[in-house]
């Protein structure tokens, strides 16, 4: 609007314009199972989405923890594998607990990232071992810019995996020799 000062109004009112990139500076993340329902002692992939292709720019130092509800265990084996730059998963067969982040080690910084409008996941097989709607949700996954500085929280995750009881009809169908190289045989069964 027009200003006002000790002298009298201003001409004209004073228009600026603000240009607001697709930078979001903080990735999306979502959290998923397939299957969504498994028998009791059934396997499931837990996969972590963390999407970055709103954002024009690196995020890094990609940390986060999932602690799994009672009734789910890491798998034997679990596969664990993620399509981030860097990072390490941490799934111990029979464990409760998922991790990924950074990797400090006496010789190397591996560090988590995934690049400017992409998307990256980490996944890991779990077991379902009680009936009923298993709710999971991760802690915060944080992020910073590519060169460091304050992180920043994408929120958690959250998704149910649904374990059935034996005595219920189910079918379920899984590859056991995932992943294999482009044009090999593979094995699919149906329980």
């Amino acid at each position: 609007g027009v200003a006002q000062s000790s002298v009298g109004p201003s001409e004209a009112p004073a228009i600026a314009d603000l240009t607001v990139t697709g930078v979001t500076s903080r990735p999306e993340f979502s959290k998923s199972f397939s299957p969504s329902s498994v028998p009791f002692g059934g396997r499931s992939r837990l996969t972590l989405t963390i999407d970055n292709s709103a954002n024009g720019a690196i995020a890094a130092n990609l940390t986060v923890t999932d602690n799994l509800p009672r009734g789910m265990v890491i798998a034997s084996p679990a596969k664990a594998s993620t399509t981030c730059t860097g990072g390490v998963i941490g799934a111990s067969p029979g464990g409760s607990v998922l991790s990924y982040g950074p990797n400090f080690s006496d010789t190397v910084f591996n560090d988590p990232t995934v690049g400017a409008g992409e998307t990256c996941v980490v996944e890991v097989d779990v077991i379902g071992n009680a009936v009923g709607a298993l709710v999971n949700t991760t802690g915060e996954l944080t992020s910073t810019g590519q060169f460091g500085g304050t992180p920043v929280s994408s929120g958690t995750a959250s998704a149910t995996l649904t374990v059935v009881s034996l005595g219920d009809t189910f079918l379920t169908k899984s590859f056991s020799d995932d992943p294999v190289a482009p044009g090999d045989t593979v094995t699919l069964a149906f329980r």
